[in-house]
């Protein structure tokens, strides 16, 4: 594998992005990740990184660092992380998921977490994220409720 630079995500990824996020199992507008991709320097917490080789952007990941109200510490949350398919299984997402972590540690968070639609159990996802020492630790029920 070629060197592998991570660095914040910018408005000239955006298609780059929109296929990853398509391999992800997701649509969206060239317009709506434009403004996604903004969210970063208008709210504090909010990251979104690429990392590319010679070859371009080969995988990104996002994080959101949230702080508790009856707590101390603060938590990050590994929202979307992908690498693209013809580059699985080279350590691109291993790389990710530490840098993520490094923020996260640097913003004051004690753990940090991630979920994973059951549907993507079957493509190794799962795995991956155990592999990377996380734990399935469904310790409370997750509600929600459209607006």
């Amino acid at each position: 594998m070629s060197k592998l630079n991570i660095r914040k995500a910018v408005a000239s990824d955006v298609e780059a992005l929109k296929k990853l996020i398509k391999q992800l199992g997701y649509d969206i507008t060239k317009e709506q990740l434009e403004k996604n991709i903004e969210l970063p320097t208008s709210k504090a917490g909010h990251h979104i990184y690429v990392a590319e080789n010679t070859e371009g952007v080969v995988g990104f990941a996002s994080l959101h660092i949230n702080y508790w109200f009856h707590r101390c510490d603060g938590f990050a949350r590994m929202s979307s992380i992908v690498t693209d398919q013809k580059y699985r299984g080279t350590g691109i997402g291993k790389t990710l998921v530490q840098f993520l972590e490094n923020i996260a540690k640097e913003a004051g968070c004690t753990t940090i977490e991630v979920t994973s639609s059951l549907r993507r159990k079957e493509d190794g996802t799962y795995d991956f994220y155990v592999l990377q020492g996380y734990n399935d630790e469904c310790q409370s029920t997750y509600f929600r409720k459209s607006l």
